[in-house]
């Protein structure tokens, strides 16, 4: 592909270069190792969409998964086709003291919370070590 031909196609197709569009509610559901759509890029799309967006990931969930299979998704499509419950919301994370803090908003309570983490700095996001836990 040429550089021009490259130009042309991200700007037609990559979705950096349109997720600004976006104006309605929009869930980004993917895992800590997706090889199409690494957490990097994921966070860096996720910041692109203006207005109501929401974050899920899921342990080893594989790139291409069948949305229909995660119970947020239908959740997801619940809250706005049919004004049901929301979503949680997360509002803030810090460390402190080697612990992680997390503010989150509600209407129901949650089953469980997991935290992705890796101390592997040394390759690319879709080659680390990843542990959970919840």
């Amino acid at each position: 592909m040429t550089p021009e031909h490259r130009q042309r196609w991200e700007q037609a197709f990559d979705p950096k270069n349109h997720f600004f569009r976006i104006r309605c509610p929009f869930l980004f559901l993917s895992s800590q190792n997706d090889v199409g759509f690494p957490i990097d890029i994921l966070s860096d799309s996720y910041n692109l969409v203006p207005g109501q967006k929401y974050l899920s990931l899921r342990w080893d969930f594989p790139h291409g998964h069948s949305a229909e299979a995660a119970e947020e998704s239908r959740n997801f499509a619940n809250q706005v086709a049919l004004a049901r419950e929301p979503l949680p919301i997360l509002k803030s994370i810090s460390t402190a003291g080697g612990f992680v803090n997390v503010t989150f908003q509600s209407r129901t309570p949650l089953s469980r919370a997991t935290l992705f983490r890796t101390t592997d700095v040394s390759d690319s996001w879709r080659n680390r070590q990843w542990a959970s836990e919840s």
